[in-house]
């Protein structure tokens, strides 16, 4: 079986909630069953895969539990997950013998944490990709389609968050901005 694994990456509100979405959307027209899992981390929407545009598909949602991951997409054809930069590092042998069984993946997430460093198993999952889509958006300052990067912002004056900050808080648009390199800023990041 030939295995396929579809990556949506880039930073926040670029759009990759949304071409998850639209995957998916096309598959069920087509007859294909899709399972829709999203980390237990991200609990913005608990029963949900959304975008910022409004559409929104039901999602199971899981952590690094091993057996119920492996019963979530024990008949599964094609499985779509958002936010896998919160996927547990636990789970990664699964994803090894999902595309061995030759199971489609359709994976998005940030590729990059507000550090502007790799972000979780984001990096493996670009190893094993068949298809890397890079979105990038609007930078919340200079208005230039180049944002790549997230910025983390924190307290009533907005201001960038430390490199020491904890590296995980679930958060939108009131914590979080798209910014280009030139204007994405990390106070003591070595």
């Amino acid at each position: 079986m030939v295995s396929s694994l579809t990556l949506f990456i880039g930073p926040m509100a670029s759009g990759k909630s949304l071409l998850v979405i639209r995957e998916i959307d096309m598959r069920r027209r087509a007859g294909i069953p899709v399972t829709v899992l999203k980390p237990k981390v991200d609990t913005r929407d608990a029963r949900a895969i959304a975008s910022r545009l409004g559409p929104r598909v039901e999602a199971h949602d899981f952590d690094e539990h091993v057996p119920r991951f492996r019963h979530l997409v024990r008949d599964a054809r094609c499985i779509a997950i958002d936010e896998a930069q919160f996927v547990s590092p636990k789970l990664l042998p699964l994803f090894d013998e999902i595309l061995a069984e030759g199971i489609e993946l359709i994976i998005s997430g940030l590729d990059l944490d507000f550090r502007g460093e790799p972000f979780g198993l984001m990096p493996e999952f670009a190893k094993r990709a068949t298809k890397i889509e890079a979105l990038t958006t609007y930078c919340a300052v200079c208005k230039q389609r180049n944002a790549t990067r997230t910025q983390r912002l924190i307290g009533k004056d907005k201001r960038p968050a430390p490199y020491d900050s904890p590296l995980i808080q679930i958060g939108g648009s009131e914590s979080y901005e798209a910014r280009c390199e030139t204007h994405h800023d990390v106070p003591g990041k070595p």
